[in-house]
Formats: C-alpha cells, structure tokens, sequence
C-alpha cells in the first residue's frame, strides 16, 4: 500500500504513513455473509433479492414463486415477507476508493 500523501510504500498494514504521517485509507469493507436485503436492483423491499444472493436463485423465478405463493396463502405469507423486511439487515453502503488512492506518487518533475 501506498501513502496518497507523500507517495512512501507503508508496509504491514500501517495505519499511518512513516513518512509523512498521513492517515492511511483502511482497505474496503468485505461484503457481508448471510441474508441481507440489497440496496439495488429491489422492486418492493428486497427480500427476494436477499435469498437470491445468499443461495445463488434465479430471481425472477423467486418473485414468481413468491407473488404465485402470496396469492393461494394470502395472509400467511404476506405477513412472512413483511417481518422478513423489517428483521433481515439492509446491505451496507459501499464507497468507492478514488483511482488515485493507494498509487504511486511520481515525484520526478
């Protein structure tokens, strides 16, 4: 890893730079296991999409099932997919590293 200040390689994963004493990025965040509902790509809550992902469904065929299964049992899982919306966690947001953040600084001018 580079520093985005003084362009130093810090090693071992400092959490400042030895040089300049710049602050280091922390890398990003890995994506978290389980069931969580995506931020995107939803159409009411998520909850299809959160099984989707977690066990690798088509989904499209998992809201037919679903809409198919909430109209023959109406009220049972209806009120299943609504406690699944407010118990299963959102995704959590995700910022991209700017491209200029961990590269070498070329000092030579």
């Amino acid at each position: 890893m580079y520093c985005s200040g003084c362009g130093h390689e810090v090693m071992g994963g400092g959490r400042f730079c030895p040089r300049c004493g710049r602050a280091m990025q922390s890398p990003p965040v890995a994506p978290m296991d389980g069931l969580v509902r995506p931020r995107y790509s939803r159409k009411i809550a998520g909850v299809c999409g959160a099984f989707a992902m977690r066990y690798g469904w088509d989904l499209t065929a998992l809201r037919l099932v679903t809409v198919l299964l909430g109209l023959l049992t109406f009220p049972c899982l209806v009120i299943i997919y609504l406690l699944l919306w407010v118990v299963l966690p959102e995704e959590p947001l995700y910022f991209p590293v700017p491209s200029s953040q961990g590269q070498p600084v070329d000092n030579a001018s």
